[in-house]
């Protein structure tokens, strides 16, 4: 049982290193360095800003997993999840694209011409990533650890496939499309699981 149990925990890691990997070993084999680096330099405020998803997962995930643990699934408990990951997501993702051209122009000194259109891209990325990250929280909070592995696979052969028409025609912005295409059907697959385990699984 324990090494069956590390096995599925390497499977699952590595296929979330993959999912993270992936967007620049593509991008830099159908695109080239110089998008490569346009590509991260955009990226990096998406990371520095889902740093909030580790922070509300902390705090939410131990009182979330007790009530589910003494009374059950709750629709109203999953409508508060969301709406806080929602919000959160909301108002990072608003800030991201509004001071997008200020970053380019002033913090950068347009350095980086054409990061203000991924940074609005991205903006759109980032809030469907806390969607997403909502729905994986719910759902290992019920303890079901084989559903996103099997998602994040599919994640990692979709990403690969539209980055081959995406970044063939737009660059850097296809890889965004590309992402943002990804991570929608991560976060849409994500919730309809959650859904189903809150019908399997009512409140007593």
């Amino acid at each position: 049982q324990l090494v069956r149990q590390s096995v599925a925990n390497f499977i699952d890691f590595f296929i979330q290193s993959s999912l993270v990997y992936i967007d620049v070993i593509l991008l830099g084999v159908l695109a080239g360095a110089t998008q490569v680096g346009l590509y991260q330099a955009a990226m990096k405020i998406v990371q520095g800003l889902s740093q909030g998803i580790s922070i509300l997962v902390n705090l939410i995930l131990p009182r979330i997993t007790r009530r589910m643990d003494l009374s059950g699934w709750s629709a109203k408990d999953v409508y508060l999840v969301y709406l806080i990951f929602m919000l959160s997501g909301g108002l990072l993702s608003m800030g991201m694209y509004f001071s997008a051209e200020f970053v380019e122009q002033e913090l950068l000194a347009g350095k980086f011409y054409g990061l203000s259109e991924l940074v609005g891209g991205l903006s759109i990325f980032l809030f469907i990533r806390y969607l997403g990250a909502a729905g994986g929280m719910l759902l290992i909070a019920n303890g079901d650890k084989k559903i996103r592995p099997v998602v994040m696979s599919i994640a990692v052969t979709l990403v690969s496939i539209s980055a081959l028409y995406f970044v063939g025609n737009q660059g850097a912005l296809g890889m965004v499309y590309s992402m943002v295409l990804t991570y929608t059907f991560i976060a849409a697959s994500l919730l309809g699981c959650v859904l189903i385990a809150v019908r399997r699984r009512p409140r007593f």
